[in-house]
């Protein structure tokens, strides 16, 4: 929205389960193709970013 982006063109879907169990899919899925390291730093760089988008959730107009 600070970019002006129309809010009623965003929809917020949150999605969210353990950490470790999280963490242990990325691991599952992506370790043939990169280094498990590589995808704990990503992991970590999107729960940090999660945090940053959380507050400007809650200003999107409900989509139900």
């Amino acid at each position: 929205m600070a970019a002006g982006y129309p809010a009623a063109q965003i929809t917020a879907v949150a999605l969210e389960r353990g950490q470790v169990a999280s963490l242990d899919a990325w691991l599952q899925k992506w370790r043939q193709r990169r280094a498990s390291d590589t995808l704990v730093q990503h992991y970590v760089l999107s729960g940090l970013n999660a945090a940053l988008i959380e507050p400007n959730a809650a200003d999107l107009p409900a989509a139900w």
